[in-house]
């Protein structure tokens, strides 16, 4: 699971304990705020253990114990990770409406929004981190492996992204100096920012219309010219 906010993170665990047994991520996240709060190694150390102690009551010391130091050690060489509003600008939006498939465009949105959220200040390369289920799920599609490998090809093939070694993709239409249209403020809910194209006329719409990836008004003409068509 992506955490975009690790500092409300750390807080939420602090009061209910691991989101799951022993998880490594939780504790990474729990020594960058320890360390945020101005403490030093052997502090943070001492903090983690009594976490521990206090919400796994078959926790083993002993067991757990150069795991933790391990985690501790990589851990404070980051900082926190707080989240922030994402910008996304007419020609990164222009570009994706150039894809005319609504599901492919969802989820380069996604892609484009990840990237730039998960990017250091003053980056020049830009990539979607998550698996791809976590891709699908912001973007709020159905499909199984085969279906996602598919989709990244397709769209690795138009030179909108591009697959790396280590499985990750490279988002190559970023730009961060262009006049912004959508802000992305809630990256829990990502793809609700995100408007519907008609895919034959290209006009925007706040909602796409039930089974269909047209306009009414080109739905209509459409319609039309059937009708036309079998006179």
């Amino acid at each position: 699971m992506q955490i975009f906010d690790e500092k409300a993170h750390a807080k939420k665990l602090l009061k209910s304990g691991f989101t799951s047994f022993m998880s490594g991520t939780d504790l990474r996240i729990l020594a960058k705020y320890f360390k945020h709060l101005g403490k030093n190694k052997s502090q943070i150390e001492k903090d983690i253990f009594a976490f521990c102690e206090k919400h796994n009551p078959d926790f083993n010391p002993v067991i757990y114990d150069q795991n933790i130091k391990s985690i501790i050690k990589s851990a404070i060489k980051a900082d926190l990770k707080a989240s922030k509003d994402v910008k996304v600008t007419k020609n990164e939006l222009e570009c994706i409406k150039n894809i005319k498939n609504y599901t492919r465009q969802k989820i380069l949105f996604v892609m484009l929004v990840l990237a730039k959220h998960g990017a250091k200040e003053g980056a020049k390369k830009f990539y979607a981190n998550p698996p791809f289920t976590e891709v699908l799920r912001y973007a709020k599609v159905n499909t199984n492996k085969e279906g996602w490998h598919k989709i990244v090809y397709e769209l690795n093939q138009t030179g909108v992204i591009q697959g790396t070694k280590n499985q990750t993709c490279q988002v190559m239409f970023v730009d961060t100096m262009g006049e912004t249209e959508i802000v992305v403020d809630d990256m829990e809910n990502i793809v609700s920012f995100f408007p519907f194209f008609c895919a034959s006329c290209g006009k925007t719409l706040e909602t796409k219309p039930k089974r269909r990836d047209v306009c009414d008004e080109c739905y209509n003409e459409f319609r039309k010219k059937d009708r036309h068509a079998t006179r």
